[in-house]
């Protein structure tokens, strides 16, 4: 429908004291038209003449194919007289390349505060927010004042990638900061993830190392001697079932089916909190049968701990004194061990990952094919 009496007439009287007739409006093309006559009649004989230039400019219009309203129509043909000889099509691609949506100025430090206090609210555990605190504190060390908007992948670069940090490390630097990016973007405080344009650190797969049997031998009967056997729950639950550290601080013998031959890991357990089942061995259930209801992780936990490793013949500790000449440790060696030889027991790559909650398994080229009695 065409819209009529686009134009209106105003009197008033201009500064310099003069009465002018004002006749103001919009064409049916967007242009805004605003001129003034001495006397009224001069301006409706000028009103009658844009009403007539309008319709006839809204019905030639109408005749042209197009989805934009008059009002769409009229604001492309001022842009077209704006942009001259230039591309319409190629002005917008450089706005929509190039405009920046206004984000909430928040410093890291006052993010990161934010953030940490979110995670603390959504029953993560201690161990993920201390994680998250050494990692993405980082950030604060380096950008605490800096606006979250304002730090570039190559900022991040600087604390992902710094000298002397091992590949597995900076890896997990890179994931951790990008969690906090994430985050960030939700709430409007960058418009995108820096992180994306960081190289994912390469990390090389190894070979696992693992304890051979005389040293698993060494290692359970040195639990067992020491202090009527406080520790060997732990080495043999960590040894026979390939439970993790975490999973053995938190597991309860309710959960430890010696009849059914099974352990059940919930999922505020596990890692990742995904329950599984963890089938057992006879050999399992007469280790622990004795010290059934006594405490796996016990008080002072890591002085007794180093005890037995020394004991078998390990260093006791990264840092001990007086271990000169001793075997070193080696770190996740316990469950290592324990899914070598399920694995070369059984020959499932599938069940063995299944049975230890993991992903995949490493390289475990090193497990001896035949059932271990220890």
């Amino acid at each position: 429908m065409i819209a009529k009496n686009r134009f209106q007439i105003k009197s008033f009287t201009n500064p310099s004291g003069v009465q002018v007739h004002r006749v103001e409006g919009r064409l049916s093309n967007g242009e805004r038209v605003r001129q003034n006559f001495k006397t009224e009649r001069e301006a409706q004989v000028h009103k009658a003449e844009l009403e007539i230039k309008s319709l006839n400019l809204s019905v030639a219009m109408g005749l042209k194919p197009t989805r934009l309203t008059d009002t769409q129509l009229g604001e492309a043909e001022a842009a077209y007289r704006k942009l001259g000889d230039k591309s319409l099509a190629a002005a917008v691609e450089f706005y929509l390349n190039n405009y920046i949506e206004p984000v909430s100025d928040k410093t890291i430090q006052e993010a990161y505060d934010e953030f940490m206090l979110a995670k603390g609210t959504q029953n993560r555990r201690q161990a993920t927010i201390s994680d998250l605190k050494c990692r993405v504190g980082l950030l604060v060390q380096h950008y605490g004042g800096k606006l979250v908007s304002q730090v570039s992948s190559d900022d991040l670069s600087r604390v992902i990638f710094q000298p002397g940090i091992e590949s597995q490390t900076q890896k997990h630097r890179r994931t951790k900061i990008g969690q906090f990016f994430n985050w960030s973007v939700k709430k409007q405080y960058c418009l995108r993830n820096p992180i994306d344009s960081v190289e994912i650190p390469v990390v090389e797969d190894s070979e696992p190392q693992v304890y051979d049997l005389c040293e698993v031998r060494a290692l359970l009967k040195a639990a067992k001697a020491y202090k009527a056997g406080k520790l060997l729950p732990y080495f043999c639950l960590a040894l026979f079932a390939g439970l993790r550290p975490a999973e053995l601080k938190r597991v309860p013998w309710s959960s430890i089916k010696l009849p059914e031959r099974i352990i059940r890991i919930e999922g505020k357990t596990a890692k990742r909190r995904k329950r599984r089942i963890v089938e057992i061995s006879d050999n399992l259930v007469a280790w622990l049968l004795p010290y059934v209801g006594k405490p796996i992780v016990v008080t002072n936990w890591a002085k007794d701990f180093n005890a037995v490793r020394r004991m078998a013949g390990f260093k006791g500790s990264t840092f001990s004194v007086g271990d000169e000449g001793r075997k070193a440790w080696i770190a996740d060696g316990l469950r290592h061990t324990s899914l070598t030889n399920h694995l070369a027991l059984h020959e499932s790559e599938g069940r063995t990952a299944r049975w230890g909650g993991i992903h995949r398994i490493p390289v475990l080229s090193s497990g001896v094919k035949t059932k271990a009695t220890f």
